[in-house]
């Protein structure tokens, strides 16, 4: 069972180190996943086993469908697998340093499938805020391509030459 504190060692990596890495990973990827992707993998790692995750992963890492302007997708992939396991890795051990026995396989397990949502909804956040950017830099080049170009009707001011 993990302890409260071993929960607040998690909570306090996932803000000073899981996030950082996930805006890292996301930038790394450089274009934003589709929603479809992300609901996908969100409910993955929030309803089954870390196993399955891994597979989910693979699964995805692996197909060979993928239209070529979503092939971002599975690069996407390819460095989230990788990335689970470095991070599994490297912050159990930090995290149950303090325990006094050995832990259990089921709570190294448990644990391992902690940091990955962690991990996973930072990536999610951040390919929102990917979303939303390009979202607020599309409707802003919008909004300046017609500058000082008359907006509607508007043909000029109305002058003696037959416009009244």
């Amino acid at each position: 069972m993990i302890t409260e504190q071993e929960q607040e060692k998690l909570r306090f990596l996932s803000d000073t180190e899981l996030y950082p890495q996930a805006v890292q990973l996301m930038r790394g990827i450089a274009r934003e996943l589709p929603q479809k992707q992300t609901n996908g993998l969100l409910n993955v790692s929030l309803a089954n086993t870390y196993e399955e995750l891994q597979g989910f992963v693979n699964h995805q890492r692996d197909r060979k469908t993928w239209p070529a302007k979503e092939l971002h997708i599975p690069a996407f992939y390819r460095a989230l697998g990788p990335k689970l396991e470095e991070i599994g890795k490297k912050y159990i051990p930090l995290i149950m340093k303090a325990r006094a026995e050995q832990p259990s396989r089921e709570d190294v397990r448990t644990l391992k499938m902690l940091l990955a949502r962690e991990f996973i909804q930072h990536v999610l956040a951040e390919n929102a805020y990917m979303g939303a950017i390009r979202a607020f830099q599309n409707t802003d080049r919008d909004n300046t391509r017609d500058q000082g170009r008359p907006q509607g009707s508007y043909r000029g001011p109305a002058t003696r030459q037959g416009r009244t």
